[in-house]
This record gives structure tokens, sequence and C-alpha cells, in this order.
């Protein structure tokens, strides 16, 4: 924000404030530090062109627990988008997160069509976050749609695979799952 705040009527400053997305005086202290991830998370994809077409911004920021743009995700069109100008989709947070354990994490339509997505882009199926969890541990926890949960199987996801805690796919949806 300081390169932008120093020049004189900065379109960028110019939208922000407009769409009260700038302050000066707190900016700092939010969850979401950066223009960037502001425009990105209110679907401002105007003011998402311009800061990464004409004014360069960096898609791989980071916020304060290591989330990129990919794991905040605010909609599955910009999502298309980022992934579409081959966006490093493996990338991971200060959890070891990568975007498609947080799609698993916070199941909902939204995700669902993401989790499709990130696959077809080459997402590691396999990926243990700090705790051991890979995405089909932690979509067995949120006891979703088995369609997905057999999607990942068939998509190479593998069902033995155990966390730090010794858990499984399957113990976890014992254990976390809801009765239906």
């Amino acid at each position: 924000l300081e390169y932008y705040k120093n020049k004189k009527n900065s379109e960028v400053i110019k939208y922000l404030k407009e769409y009260k997305l700038y302050n000066e005086y707190d900016i700092r202290c939010r969850k979401i530090v950066n223009p960037l991830f502001l425009a990105y998370y209110f679907s401002l994809s105007d003011i998402v062109d311009m800061l990464i077409n004409k004014y360069g911004a960096y898609v791989y920021i980071k916020d304060n627990e290591g989330n990129t743009l990919l794991h905040i995700y605010g909609g599955v069109n910009k999502i298309i988008s980022l992934i579409n100008n081959e966006y490093h989709i493996n990338v991971i947070n200060n959890k070891g997160e990568t975007p498609l354990h947080k799609a698993c994490i916070q199941y909902n339509y939204v995700t669902n069509c993401l989790i499709y997505k990130l696959l077809k882009y080459g997402a590691n199926i396999n990926a243990q976050d700090n705790e051991g969890n890979t995405p089909l541990i932690n979509l067995s926890r949120t006891a979703a749609n088995k369609k997905n949960v057999v999607f990942l199987i068939e998509q190479g996801a593998d069902i033995s695979k155990a966390n730090n805690k010794g858990e499984t796919p399957l113990i976890t949806a014992c254990k976390y799952g809801k009765k239906k």
C-alpha cells in the first residue's frame, strides 16, 4: 500500500477507497493485509485485473497464515482464471495445507467445483499437511457428498495413508462423519 499511497491520484487507491477497502489507519490490522487480497475477496474482478495486469501485483503473496489467493478463493470463476494462468496450485500455507486441502475442509458447492478443477490441473491428491492430513482425510471429516469421496479415490487418493495420529480416511469418517 505504501507504494500506491505515495503516488498522487493513484487509480488503485481511488478504487480501494471507492469500494471502502482502504483505510490508512487500520489496514495493517486486518487479517487480509493486501489490496490484491481485498479486491479478490470482495469479488472486484476489475480491480484484481488492474492490480495484476497494469501494476504487476505479485499473485503469490501470502497473508499472515501463509494463505495465497487460491487458499482464500472467493469464487470459482476467479479460481479458474488463476489456474488457467498456470498458478502454482500446490503452494502450501503455514499449516502445510494446499488449496486442495482447504477446498476439502471448507466443503460446499463452490469448493465442490474447485476440487474438480484443482485435480484437473494437477493438484497433489495425496499431499499431507503439517498434521499428516490428506485432502481425502479432510473431506472424510465433513460427511460431505459421497460422490466426491469416491471421486477422490478414483483419482488416486490413497485410502490407507494415515495422518500423524494414525487416522486413515475411513477412521476419520467413522469418528467425525454424520450418520444418515
